[in-house]
């Protein structure tokens, strides 16, 4: 009898031992097999939205980038043609001084010339007698208008050696150019002007000498007649 109560302790103790380590150990979870193409988890919100701004960061640093290039090219053209401008209005500019110097030298020379002319016919009428006063005052005029024209064109000239250094300037300058064109421009209006009076008095002067050549012979007419 207390063998076959031992004997049944004993197997009950067998049957619910399992069961107990059931309750204890949890199953495993079970492992599920993804395929190649699976979808794989969603990511959480917060991981997403950072990846969002900061692909938003590279692409705005890129287009910023893109535009400071295209400003830096479109800039650099403007450079390069304001240079070419430059290169050719200087040349321009010295091709045009060159011709109103050589110009101006040129009518210089003329008046100067003519009156040399003046000043000789002057000293032979005044061998002859002839009252030439108002001539020689003529001529004083017109030769202190030619010095006038030589110093004024001298001027021009030292003006017009600096248009190279007009246009280097013209960068940290931009009114040089302006500038020192209309002041060549006014020296030779005035280089002008001195020219015309100087050719008016040397007209002046000739107008002179014919009334005073013509009152002379009248009168030497006039005086062989009385006799």
């Amino acid at each position: 009898m207390k063998t076959t109560k031992l004997a049944a302790i004993a197997i009950a103790v067998i049957m619910t031992t399992p069961l107990a380590y059931a309750q204890t150990t949890p199953p495993p979870e079970p492992t599920l097999y993804r395929g190649e193409n699976a979808p794989l988890p969603p990511k959480p919100r917060g991981e997403i939205m950072q990846a969002v701004r900061a692909k938003a960061s590279t692409t705005r640093q890129n287009i910023q980038e893109k535009v400071q290039a295209t400003r830096e090219k479109v800039q650099d053209k403007k450079t390069e043609l304001r240079n070419a401008f430059d290169v050719k209005k200087v040349a321009i500019l010295k091709n045009a001084s060159q011709r109103v110097i050589a110009r101006n030298e040129a009518a210089i020379l003329r008046l100067e010339k003519i009156a040399l002319r003046i000043d000789s016919r002057i000293t032979k009428m005044q061998a002859n007698g002839i009252n030439t006063t108002k001539a020689k005052e003529n001529l004083t005029l017109a030769r202190t208008k030619i010095a006038d024209a030589k110093a004024k064109l001298a001027l021009a000239k030292t003006e017009m050696a600096n248009i190279e250094t007009w246009a280097k300037n013209a960068s940290t300058t931009p009114n040089t150019m302006g500038e020192s064109h209309q002041k060549i421009k006014d020296q030779v209006k005035a280089l002008n002007e001195v020219l015309k009076a100087a050719h008016k008095a040397l007209v002046d002067t000739i107008k002179e000498l014919k009334g005073a050549e013509g009152k002379a012979t009248k009168k030497a007419t006039t005086t062989v007649e009385t006799e």
